[in-house]
């Protein structure tokens, strides 16, 4: 039996992601929207994250821009300040460094049509605890993603790893009540 040390980590998007649709209505819609289009650049139609995915190649002359200081021009009196410069450049640096969604998989984390999220992005961990006299008890786990409780978790006892999978499962919808060896589901994750 394995008594796992059940560390649970929501690895969510960036604040930065949340507040780029501010700093574009701060400092860039003025001239880069719709009806200006200075540059002929629209940003307007970067209203989420997934617009901004499907077309990654205009952000790459947006970061050039902001870490130039070329943009918003010097002239201009309403300035980013550096740290909000750099809020930013990093969130273009993250979207950037996306793997484009193979055709006809959903993009984990994000809901389907149906407005389904996935359980979980990554499960890291171990099999074995100490490799030296191979214990297989208080192994760490971490999950990431798929909105669970952020927090460290630890179950006292005698639980096996397949409560773990077990409760994964049924988060994720399969209609099963045992997994392996599993005892029970795990309280206070979900």
């Amino acid at each position: 039996m394995f008594r796992p040390l059940l560390a649970l980590l929501l690895l969510t998007t960036s604040a930065s992601a949340a507040d780029f649709r501010a700093f574009l209505d701060t400092h860039c819609l003025e001239c880069h929207d719709s009806d200006a289009k200075k540059g002929d650049l629209d940003l307007s139609r970067f209203t989420n994250e997934d617009a901004v995915m499907k077309d990654r190649a205009i952000w790459r002359s947006v970061y050039e821009k902001i870490e130039s200081h070329q943009m918003p021009p010097p002239k201009q009196k309403s300035q980013p300040t550096e740290a909000q410069r750099q809020k930013l450049m990093a969130w273009i640096m993250d979207i950037a460094a996306r793997p484009d969604a193979a055709p006809g998989v959903r993009d984990p984390g994000k809901p389907d049509a149906a407005g389904t999220r996935s359980v979980l992005d990554a499960v890291m961990g171990s099999g074995i605890s100490d490799g030296d006299q191979h214990n297989y008890a208080d192994l760490e786990v971490l999950i990431a993603g798929g909105h669970w409780k952020r927090g460290h978790f630890h179950y006292e006892g005698k639980r096996p790893l397949a409560d773990l999978w077990l409760t994964l499962a049924q988060r994720a919808g399969v209609k099963r009540d045992r997994f392996a060896d599993s005892t029970e589901l795990l309280k206070g994750v979900a």
